[in-house]
């Protein structure tokens, strides 16, 4: 309100300084005054609001009407007390107007570094969340990293560490401080369910716990999808997957040096009350490597409208297997920011079955 005020001060008085300088008498320069603040209004609503079609047909408008609008009839022999009257009038509409923007921009920056701060904020907690992994727990070895395409984002990359090792990842739809908070609960409920079930053959588990919690609190339009590994077999020397709407996972054979896609169909978290959920058993081989991504990744698009794709990312899984972990997830980051302008957020999480000479 602030703002529409200030500019209805500060076009009248041009308008009434504009009715001074053509020697028109008090009521002209008053009209004039008013019709210039009222027309500096209707300006600055179309133009915050966006619509500039309507900032053209105004525009039409006083082209064809100001000619119109001569307003010589209105002429009477007192016109030095009317340009003393318009002096006055300009001189405190100005004053006015510039007092009430000033208000405004102090109001106004206030908040905006408020807002400012509490951005800042939810970046800090979005780092704390996302931290880089560089770990090795038991039999197997860790490396991961997160590039948010904003200063805060809605990927999610946690290694959980104690009784039993869980890694994941996990994509909140949308961005900004709202995915943010969201990623928060995620990791939450992730952590406080990671021992819940997780076989076909049970009715509670992983996913089915995570969905439960995440579709009671998120917005309809909302959801999360996830992908995550555990240990699983007698020993330990295979992994568990579970997927839930995320793009499929890349499993690096190092045997054949070649690199296959873990695909998983499950509904994304939070979509529906009480979808259902299925995991698998991969077998993990000493050397291996499963590459956990999110869509940020395969869907950079370069210059001529291509995307990265799982084809470009299998081949690059291939080259940088041998790699510690945390180096190997950096150069797949640095490979999709060099092929095209990052547009999401871009999340990577690698677990390597450590080989025998590596292990001893």
């Amino acid at each position: 309100m602030l703002f529409f005020l200030s500019v209805f001060f500060l076009f009248a008085s041009v308008g009434m300084i504009g009715g001074i300088g053509t020697g028109a008498d008090t009521a002209s320069t008053a009209l004039s005054g008013l019709l210039s603040g009222s027309t500096g209004v209707v300006y600055a609503f179309l133009g915050t609001r966006g619509y500039f079609r309507g900032l053209v047909a105004v525009t039409l408008i006083e082209f064809v009407a100001w000619p119109l609008a001569d307003r010589h009839w209105l002429h009477d022999p007192g016109v030095s007390r009317a340009m003393g009257f318009g002096a006055i009038g300009a001189t405190a509409g100005i004053v006015l107007g510039y007092v009430l923007i000033l208000a405004f921009i102090g109001r106004e920056g206030r908040r905006y570094f408020r807002l400012q701060t509490e951005i800042d904020l939810a970046g800090e907690i979005h780092h704390a969340l996302a931290p880089a992994v560089d770990a090795k727990l038991g039999a197997f070895e860790f490396g991961g990293q997160s590039q948010a395409s904003g200063k805060v984002g809605g990927d999610l990359l946690d290694l959980i560490a104690d009784e039993e090792w869980a890694a994941y990842i996990a994509d909140v739809s949308g961005h900004g401080v709202a995915a943010g908070v969201l990623m928060g609960v995620v990791k939450s409920a992730a952590h406080a369910y990671r021992f819940d079930g997780g076989s076909d053959q049970k009715a509670e588990g992983w996913l089915p716990a995570l969905n439960r919690t995440l579709f009671e609190i998120m917005p309809p339009e909302k959801y999360v999808t996830f992908a995550g590994v555990r240990p699983a077999g007698a020993a330990g020397e295979a992994l568990r997957v579970f997927v839930a709407g995320h793009p499929p996972l890349l499993h690096y054979h190092a045997a054949t040096r070649t690199a296959t896609a873990i695909e998983i169909e499950n509904f994304p978290l939070g979509m529906f009350a009480n979808p259902t959920f299925h995991s698998e058993t991969v077998a993990c081989e000493p050397g291996d490597v499963v590459l956990l991504y999110t869509d940020g990744i395969t869907e950079v698009c370069n210059a001529g409208q291509e995307e990265f794709g799982q084809g470009r990312l299998a081949e690059l899984l291939c080259t940088v297997a041998a790699q510690p972990l945390a180096t190997a997830a950096s150069a797949i980051i640095a490979a999709v920011c060099g092929f095209g302008v990052q547009s999401d957020d871009q999340t990577v999480l690698l677990v390597r079955r450590a080989s025998l000479t590596r292990a001893g």
